[in-house]
């Protein structure tokens, strides 16, 4: 989704965060990309409650027995289960308990596993048992040849994924989004590649800066730096902050700049990724 933000798609929905699992670790490797802040930048957020379903293809549940007892022996059969490791992670709990000796491989998305399974790419285990994926349910009415086993897999009936809305800089206001994107913004997102600096003299700069004073650092999340942007072992960190109603107003540039001259950090070592 985020290489096909282009003049021809202007806007995507990314997963952030899952309520379950947490951090999206690829958003995040993706997020080091200086294309954000640049060309491609945050506009919006939108949360959504995401539900598992098991699935195998319709070849593999054929049976005359009572619906229960097929999907129970199909259950049994399955030694492999694919899917997107955040997924796998939602659902740890469920297969713990129904499929504890099923292997589970990561697949690049949830999506895309069903579509494994749709398509014959991979049925069945090298022990010989059946593969499951585990998928949302429009999955089956999007991929031909599935089944759906069992459903709601998830640990938290309340399992919610956040998605940020990212934005081409050629994108023109979408009446879609209008509902969505807040014109008076309430969160932004800062990337700051530190380098050598201490993390304990980053966070005493980032605190007693000014411009911490007019904002609430809400959460921080970190991956090491992309080949040749750092020394080895280093690492870029990303912060969100929220801007309440009643603070007080400041000129972000003007206290972004200030920010920057306080962590002691070049132009090119931090970045707004966004305001929304």
């Amino acid at each position: 989704v985020y290489r096909a933000l282009s003049l021809d798609i202007q806007y995507a929905c990314i997963p952030l965060a899952n309520s379950t699992h947490g951090s999206v670790i690829e958003t995040f490797d993706l997020l080091r990309d200086s294309r954000w802040g640049n060309e491609i930048s945050i506009c919006g957020e939108t949360l959504l409650e995401i539900e598992h379903c098991l699935v195998v293809h319709k070849s593999s549940s054929r049976s005359t027995k009572p619906s229960e007892d097929r999907e129970n022996d199909t259950i049994g059969s399955i030694t492999a289960v694919i899917s997107h490791e955040q997924a796998l992670g939602q659902c740890t709990n469920w297969l713990a308990t129904h499929l504890p000796k099923a292997k589970q491989i990561k697949t690049s998305s949830t999506s895309r596993a069903a579509q494994m399974i749709s398509d014959g790419t991979i049925l069945d285990d090298t022990e010989g048992g059946l593969v499951a994926a585990i998928c949302s349910e429009i999955c089956v009415h999007t991929y031909p040849n599935l089944t759906i086993l069992k459903r709601n897999l998830q640990d938290r009936n309340d399992n919610q994924t956040r998605f940020i809305i990212a934005r081409h800089d050629s994108a023109t206001d979408s009446p879609v989004l209008t509902r969505t994107i807040d014109p008076s913004p309430h969160r932004l997102l800062l990337r700051a590649n530190i380098g050598e600096m201490p993390v304990h003299s980053l966070f005493e700069r980032l605190t007693s800066s000014r411009f911490c004073k007019g904002v609430r650092l809400e959460r921080m999340d970190k991956r090491p730096c992309l080949g040749g942007s750092g020394p080895l072992w280093s690492d870029v960190y990303f912060f969100e902050f929220s801007i309440g109603p009643n603070d007080t107003p400041f000129s972000l540039k003007r206290e972004l700049h200030q920010l920057q001259v306080d962590l002691e950090l070049d132009e090119s070592s931090m970045a707004l990724l966004g305001t929304w």
